[in-house]
């Protein structure tokens, strides 16, 4: 049987809403997702939301619970270093790549960029902020014009929110320090300076591996409590 177009179009927003809540923490790690209480959150059927569900278990960020359903997937201290290696390499291949390709109009939207997570840090909405902060690396990713590296920076990017918004959660002077980052990362694209991006770069990826040795450290984001909403 073909879905139809409400179908479809409810399946998308079940999803958009789980994949929001997980990374943004609404949806703890480790905390039981009912899929009645969903439905009732997203005005859908729950079918659109076990379908969504199963889409979110291909993608890591949700796990079947034998004889309870679905819960948020945690990710250990080891699952988080891993997830930083792999995006050590990517990350700086992705600003080296897209480097000698951007113009005046590529320079501009990553300046805006910025400019608009400084505008919600300002406001102190960190969740926003953090998902804002992608945004930049993102764009970076995009005007490389390597399609396989955008899918598997696509791949890794909603676990990278997911630790950037724990960390911004337990240490909220992270965002700060982020919006610096950032800003030495758009100061060496904007001068061209491949060396210094490489610097700038690696800088932060180790500054963001420091704070999660910090305050992660031997326990798995599972430690969280996931009863509270």
């Amino acid at each position: 049987m073909i879905a139809s177009k409400s179908d479809h179009l409810a399946q998308e927003k079940a999803y958009a809403f789980l994949k929001e809540g997980i990374t943004t923490l609404y949806f703890k790690p480790n905390q039981r997702l009912k899929s009645a209480e969903i439905a009732d959150e997203v005005n859908v059927s729950r079918t659109p939301v076990r379908e969504a569900l199963g889409r979110l278990v291909q993608e890591g960020l949700v796990k079947r619970d034998d004889g309870w359903g679905y819960v948020v997937h945690g990710l250990s201290l080891q699952d988080i270093l891993n997830l930083w290696r792999v995006r050590e390499v990517l990350e700086i291949e992705a600003g080296i790549e897209a480097l000698p390709r951007l113009g005046e109009a590529e320079i501009a939207e990553l300046e805006a960029c910025i400019e608009k997570a400084e505008g919600l840090y300002r406001l102190s909405r960190f969740q926003e902020f953090v998902v804002q902060n992608r945004q930049f690396y993102i764009a970076l990713a995009r005007m490389t014009g390597n399609d396989l590296l955008q899918q598997m920076l696509g791949m890794i990017h909603d676990r990278v929110r997911l630790v950037g918004s724990l960390i911004v959660n337990m240490h909220p002077p992270r965002a700060k320090e982020l919006l610096i980052e950032n800003q030495r990362i758009f100061s060496a694209l904007k001068d061209r300076d491949p060396v210094e991006l490489e610097s700038a770069l690696r800088a932060h990826i180790n500054k963001s591996r420091d704070h999660v040795l910090r305050f992660v450290g031997g326990q798995s984001i599972t430690a969280i409590d996931a009863t509270s909403r």
